[in-house]
């Protein structure tokens, strides 16, 4: 299209460097190069609608017009309620190769005054390219948080907002053309895709054959997932991004229960579900079922269904196996809310993995992603693989090329002590916490306990993996009857009636079959105890850094306990009084014997969690500071978004506990300001204690073993053991100590 404009140039924001002085090619015939990043301001309102899925897209036919490293205004209303936002892109993380082609400079001014230029960029654009949201002021910072924190879908990009004063203008007089290119729009697919990826790692169920399906199908390996699928007794089971065009070799073959899974995929994907009724929605299912040759399979469940709906029976999950993909179906029918489909945990608790798995997914297929609450959502790296996933899930053959390369790993999983973690681009997307069943799995069931308790599970829940063995004496065992015995390899073929007379010293055992045990594990409905907790096989973490350490601690040796990173002189003693001015000149809480401020999260010590209503706000600046240098020195993985002050007076201490593992990820960062003061290790497994001096100004992590394994606490005393010079000990009365305990939220 073509069409003329006003645009506004506006000043490059605070910390923004006034011009990149290298750029990738972008048209190497014309000459012209990528700038380091694009501006744009809107209103809040522009922001919040792209916040629901994470796209912002041009104003309607036409194309954004950016400011190269400066920002461009674009037309909006103003008013009271209206909150300028000023949005500087990230160039490298803009997807669309051909909107990254057709990029257009159009000069605003005299080129040798070196004066800014306008960038045409004909294509959405992702929420997870900002590199920095700036606002004109404090108070419509609180503004903006409030509203947002109004909406249960609006997720803010996970960055600083910068305050930085600038005066929104309108446009001045002047004209600007368009390009002729069309802009690219979204796939109306992506919505669907978007909501049925968040739901699938938000129900993936807990054991490891499960989590390696989803990291396949999530990380473009579509190839091996229908074998996986299968060996797991689900071949109904296909995944909506993957089979999207419901087409492959032998598919026609496929049974009654994958064709009723295809016609309700078909007919359940947003937006075509939208606002059916259950009971019309369920007759579209089995009508769509029928075509495929499933007629006494879809009336039959489509009658059941509809008694179900009109409250004429209770659903149950009896005689699950025989129509699993039905269940799954009407779980999804009953309750399309997903904050409603939660409660299917509670109320019906018989439900079977892989029923449970896709039945979540056809929840958010059918929902889609731009009306699912922040629950589901994840933090922002989880929300960045998520929308980048579905685009790529979204184009013809998954192109591949409509992604820049920083978004294309795949998925890898990282083994981590207590959970299951898949990391992307070396950051942890999916972190969940083991249950009974993947604590099965993990079990060394050589261990005689382990065994002997895997077996009477078994029995208790009557799944097919257990076997009589007759164990025989060497030796003559008498027959009796008229059959025949003969052997036949390795066995025993009876022909007609024949019966063994047997000793007293013969035994007839059950024994369990290990690898159809933990085949049932992720199959077979029931809720599991927890396995002898002395046979765990648990992965050996290094540090909570993947594979390896941090390049800086890999010559670092080995510390009691497992996974402690410590290092003295982390600050210097300037730098502790001035971290000592800004606490002593913050508010104290005296909600415990110790004094304690809470900064980012506030922690609920009696419920030992966290949850959403207990939101702060950001770190203070100071908090801030200390926590990239935690993250830019390797000693932890992720920025803190959590801060508790705590104050030691005498012999006060903190009993042995391990941070909540529900509520905060896989490191702790303590800084240690004041006096030195010993840090008591407990090992819950072996019981071996380890005690650590906290050296002033020093920091410890914990990590692995550290973080999940051993209690650690301050013990009560009211001297501090230490030696002098000589190597003598003494003991050195305590007067005030303070800790900075640093932590990041599973929540945020």
């Amino acid at each position: 299209m073509s069409g003329q404009t006003n645009f506004n140039f506006m000043d490059p924001p605070n910390g923004h460097t006034e011009r990149a002085t290298e750029r990738n090619p972008l048209n190497h015939d014309a000459g012209t190069t990528l700038p380091g990043w694009l501006g744009l301001e809107t209103s809040h309102r522009r922001l919040f609608e792209a916040s629901q899925d994470g796209w912002l897209r041009p104003p309607s036919g036409s194309c954004f017009v950016l400011g190269e490293e400066s920002f461009v205004s674009e037309e909006f209303s103003g008013g009271r309620n209206v909150i300028p936002i000023r949005l500087a892109f990230d160039v490298d993380k803009l997807p669309f190769p051909d909107a990254r082609r057709d990029l257009e400079r159009v000069a605003a001014g005299n080129e040798e005054k070196n004066e800014p230029r306008l960038i045409f960029w004909c294509a959405p654009i992702p929420l997870f390219a900002a590199r920095t949201v700036e606002v004109p002021s404090i108070e419509t910072k609180t503004r903006l948080l409030a509203m947002a924190g109004q909406f249960s879908n609006v997720s803010l990009p996970d960055i600083p907002i910068a305050v930085t004063g600038f005066a929104s203008e309108h446009p001045p007089t002047g004209d600007v053309a368009f390009p002729e290119s069309r802009p690219l729009e979204l796939p109306e697919s992506l919505n669907a895709i978007q909501g049925a990826m968040t739901m699938a790692i938000w129900a993936v169920p807990r054991v490891a054959p499960w989590i390696e399906v989803l990291r396949q199908a999530l990380g473009g390996g579509a190839a091996g997932v229908a074998e996986r699928i299968g060996n797991l007794d689900a071949q109904w089971l296909e995944l909506p991004w993957l089979f999207d065009h419901l087409t492959g070799p032998g598919r026609d073959e496929a049974g009654d229960q994958a064709k009723l899974w295809r016609a309700a995929l078909l007919c359940m994907r947003w937006p075509s579900a939208g606002n059916i009724s259950a009971g019309a929605l369920a007759e579209k299912i089995a009508e769509a079922a029928r075509h495929n040759g499933t007629n006494a399979t879809a009336d039959t469940w489509l009658d059941r269904t509809l008694r179900i709906i009109s409250a004429n029976e209770t659903i149950t999950c009896t005689g699950w196996r025989q129509n699993a993909a039905g269940l799954a179906i009407r779980l999804a029918l009953l309750r399309p809310d997903p904050m409603r489909f939660k409660a299917w945990n509670r109320d019906l608790s018989g439900v079977p993995p892989a029923v449970w798995w896709a039945a979540a997914i056809l929840c958010g297929w059918r929902h889609g992603y731009r009306d699912l609450d922040k629950e589901f959502r994840g933090d922002a790296v989880l929300q960045e693989f998520v929308a980048t996933s579905a685009l790529e899930a979204s184009q013809p053959d998954g192109n591949l090329e409509a992604l820049p390369p920083s978004q294309q790993p795949s998925l890898e999983q990282a083994h981590e002590d207590g959970c299951f973690t898949l990391t992307w681009r070396g950051r942890p997307v999916v972190r969940k916490p083991w249950k009974s069943r993947a604590k099965w799995d993990a079990t060394d069931l050589t261990d005689n306990a382990a065994c002997e308790a895997a077996l009477a599970l078994a029995s208790r829940l009557e799944w097919p993996c257990i076997e009589r063995r007759l164990s025989l004496p060497e030796g003559r065992v008498d027959t009796l009857g008229s059959g025949r015995l003969s052997v036949d390899g390795e066995a025993l073929v009876v022909e007609g009636e024949k019966s063994l007379r047997l000793s007293k010293n013969v035994s007839v055992e059950e024994q369990i079959d290990l690898e159809e045990f933990r085949t049932r594990l992720a199959t077979e409905a029931g809720d599991l105890p927890d396995p002898p907790d002395s046979s765990l096989r648990r992965p050996k973490i290094e540090a909570d850094f993947g594979t390896a350490p941090p390049e800086n601690f890999a010559g670092q040796p080995e510390t009691k306990p497992p996974g402690l990173i410590y290092r003295p002189d982390f600050i210097t003693e300037e730098e502790e009084t001035s971290l000592m001015d800004c606490i002593d000149g913050g508010e104290w809480s005296a909600e415990l014997r110790r004094r304690v401020q809470h900064y980012g999260w506030r922690y609920d010590y009696t419920k030992r969690r966290i949850d959403k209503s207990m939101r702060l706000g950001e770190l203070p600046e100071w908090a801030q500071e200390l926590a990239r240098r935690l993250v830019n020195e390797g000693l932890m993985k992720e920025l803190p978004d959590q801060l508790i002050v705590n104050e030691y007076v005498g012999k006060q201490g903190i009993a042995p506990h391990i941070d909540a593992q529900d509520s905060f990820t896989g490191q702790i960062a303590t800084v240690s300001l004041l006096e030195t003061w010993g840090m008591v290790f407990r090992c819950r497994r072996s019981k071996e204690k380890v005690e650590k001096r906290l050296e002033r100004r020093s920091v410890a992590v914990l990590t692995g073993d550290a973080r999940y394994l051993w209690k650690h606490e301050i013990p009560k005393r009211e001297n501090e053991p230490s030696e002098n010079r000589q190597g003598k000990r003494r003991r050195t009365k305590r007067s005030r100590r303070i800790s900075l305990t640093f932590r990041k939220t599973k929540l945020h």
